[in-house]
């Protein structure tokens, strides 16, 4: 007898980790839409640099030259916005929390998501649950915050009440070192991916901060390194990345480059120097190009089903 799957049983297999999507070799997502433009009005940008996607499809992206945070719709509407000073990294708990990184007060703040202000927690330094020039920041498992803490080299643990927990990393071109960790994300086992800036490289450690794995970004040639801007990860454990080559480039795991698009330019699917990514829960991305003050969305990745195999499925759901 045939085995018919649902597509609700086929979503629930992806979030139960029996199956997994990977983007298909040779082809590239669709070019959706994008909004902004320079300037200080809702909808313009002033050298916009994170951006993260809550599970009801808001956008919210750090506007650091105009000091606030602004929030649309998926497809760019204009929602709110609300100050907060020298905002880069942003990330969003479960509860749609709003957890931003300040770089020039070298604090993380934290807002509920229509912009009421919670806590904050951090100052300049380098002493422990102090910051230098913080910009990435994600949220993990057991309710740990991580901080890429970029002028320490260092990645910093707080849980969600500012409570520094660890740290680790130092200054250098080792395994767990960093020159500038510029971006942070945590997959769903827990593992925590950084981008190194300077070094134009992944590190993947777990969540504790014991190295796994790590790869670098090809540059432009044998002697020239990309350097990292911003950092997201997929359902199927992929790695995208946007860097200083006008790109968006993914990773599997092992760190092979699965596929590529962009270039520099202005058009619809080009970049000047893009600063930030996300994906949403259905898989559009989307990404800040800075150097063009706008944001981009592409469609759902072209993707294959990998990890386990219709007989395994078929003995699953007979």
């Amino acid at each position: 007898m045939r085995a018919v799957i649902s597509l609700g049983v086929f979503s629930g297999l992806l979030l139960a980790g029996l199956v997994n999507p990977r983007p298909v070799e040779g082809q590239t997502p669709v070019y959706v839409t994008e909004w902004g433009t320079y300037g200080q009005g809702p909808g313009e940008f002033s050298g916009p640099k994170g951006i993260a996607v809550s599970e009801r499809g808001y956008v919210y992206v750090a506007d650091l030259g105009n000091n606030r945070i602004q929030v649309f719709t998926s497809s760019g509407a204009y929602v709110t916005q609300w100050g907060v000073p020298s905002p880069w990294g942003i990330a969003l708990g479960e509860d749609d929390n709003v957890y931003v990184t300040n770089i020039a007060s070298a604090r993380v703040t934290v807002f509920t998501s229509d912009g009421v202000y919670l806590r904050q927690w951090g100052s300049m330094g380098s002493t422990p649950g102090q910051m230098d020039t913080p910009t990435g920041i994600t949220l993990g498992g057991q309710g740990r915050v991580y901080e890429a803490d970029f002028s320490n080299n260092r990645v910093q643990v707080f849980n969600r009440d500012g409570v520094y927990l660890f740290a680790w990393g130092s200054l250098g071109g080792g395994p767990g070192q960093f020159y500038s960790p510029r971006c942070v994300a945590v997959d769903r086992d827990g593992r925590v991916y950084v981008g190194d800036y300077g070094l134009g490289r992944v590190q993947v450690f777990t969540s504790s901060g014991a190295y796994l794995t790590g790869w670098r970004l090809p540059g432009p040639d044998a002697t020239h390194l990309y350097a990292m801007e911003g950092i997201a990860l997929d359902a199927g454990g992929n790695t995208y990345v946007v860097d200083d080559g006008h790109q968006v480039r993914v990773f599997n795991y092992d760190g092979a480059l699965v596929m590529r698009w962009g270039s520099e330019g202005a058009g619809p699917g080009e970049f000047y120097r893009p600063t930030g990514i996300a994906l949403d829960s259905a898989g559009r991305v989307y990404v800040v190009d800075g150097g063009n003050v706008r944001i981009q969305v592409f469609d759902t990745l072209p993707t294959a089903v990998t990890g386990t195999s219709w007989g395994r499925l078929k003995s699953i759901y007979r």
